[in-house]
């Protein structure tokens, strides 16, 4: 069992998966991550495209690429649980938890997990799904959502976000709110009073591509709030 194991998985970096060369990996099953940390957006997306991907292509060095069909999950793991990896709210390819820490350690984990492959097979074999497929991912984002999911993707928020919302909700809690109204140029001029700088154009697209904020042209009966 473990002869199959080793021929289907292989451990990666964020080197292996940055270069042009994958004839270690390209073709596995199982692709392991330990300790995982990208900072660059295209290994993000080098790694949404292939979770959906049926098909890749393998290269070797002085080898022309031939293309396979392609069958890889990606598990990873790290510490940085809430920076790992870049990740916006629209993200539905990652399922993230949270492992619970070891209450004890045991110094046999490994090979006690090794014996338990031939059960665990078994399992996977005889099993039935307990869910049906909804979408391409099989999952809806509904079904993967987390709050190990929501951290990370709420630490990937940039900057100016982080301020917007810093600012919201110093409103709304001050003044004991339930919604807040607020023009763009209010909200300019506060951003603009902090060390976070944007011009409106950004904003704007902000707030109505990552927000999903409606504009209202006309509003009736209100105050002016201080910031």
């Amino acid at each position: 069992m473990k002869e199959v194991f080793g021929h289907n998985m292989t451990f990666l970096d964020s080197h292996s998966l940055n270069s042009n060369f994958n004839l270690d990996w390209g073709n596995k099953l199982l692709l392991g991550l330990d300790e995982a940390f990208f900072q660059k957006e295209e290994i993000t997306e080098k790694i949404k495209y292939l979770s959906t991907a049926n098909k890749n292509k393998i290269e070797a060095k002085g080898k022309e690429k031939v293309e396979i069909d392609f069958f890889g999950k990606f598990l990873m793991c790290s510490n940085k649980e809430d920076s790992f990896i870049k990740l916006d709210a629209e993200s539905i390819r990652f399922w993230v938890i949270k492992v619970p820490t070891l209450e004890f350690e045991d110094v046999n984990f490994l090979e006690k997990l090794i014996t338990e492959i031939p059960a665990f097979l078994d399992f996977i074999l005889k099993r039935k799904f307990a869910s049906e497929r909804k979408t391409r991912m099989w999952f809806t984002p509904q079904q993967i959502y987390t709050p190990a999911l929501k951290k990370l993707i709420d630490n990937n928020r940039n900057h100016v976000e982080k301020e917007i919302a810093h600012l919201l909700y110093n409103i709304i809690e001050k003044f004991n709110l339930e919604e807040i109204h607020f023009s763009i140029m209010d909200l300019f001029a506060a951003l603009n009073k902090t060390r976070v700088k944007t011009d409106l154009t950004q904003l704007r697209k902000l707030l109505n591509n990552s927000w999903n904020l409606e504009k209202k042209t006309t509003v009736l009966n209100t105050k002016s709030l201080q910031f």
